[in-house]
């Protein structure tokens, strides 16, 4: 193929083409109209003595019940709510301290503080507390020919 046939059929090509496309009508803009806005409702403020009319309402209602309920009696300083997963020790420490222990908290300080004191007193006796060693006599003439 030479490049002039190459040229002519390009031509041809573009001449079919611009003949079609004058030949289908060209779409009209058509300009889109923005919507219509629509009006926001604003809600009008409350007057100034509905809002007390209310509270007053309420208050009313609350003294009435308050009136009509048994007043719950105070929990008991010393007394202490164990929940069901408190340790029996840590429970029985809080009941028989004399209300010296008021929390489970304080309760499980106090024991953690006993155990390292029983700790260190254990290692004092078992490692130190001897103060040196003692002579083992075994002189024969101490010991007894008749207990053998």
């Amino acid at each position: 193929m030479d490049p002039e046939s190459t040229n002519k059929e390009i031509d041809a090509a573009l001449r079919e083409f611009e003949a079609q496309k004058s030949q289908t009508p060209k779409p009209t803009p058509q300009v889109a109209t923005p919507p219509t806005p629509t009006p926001i409702a604003i809600p009008t403020p409350p007057s100034p003595t509905q809002g007390i009319n209310e509270i007053d309402l309420a208050l009313k209602e609350f003294e009435a019940k308050s009136q009509t309920q048994a007043p719950v009696a105070a929990a008991e300083p010393d007394a202490v709510s164990l929940s069901p997963e408190t340790p029996k020790m840590v429970g029985k420490l809080i009941k028989y301290s004399g209300g010296a222990i008021k929390s489970q908290r304080q309760a499980e300080i106090i024991l953690l503080g006993f155990v390292i004191i029983a700790m260190g007193i254990s290692f004092y006796l078992f490692f130190g507390g001897g103060g040196g060693s003692q002579d083992i006599n075994l002189n024969p003439d101490i010991i007894d020919p008749g207990a053998i």
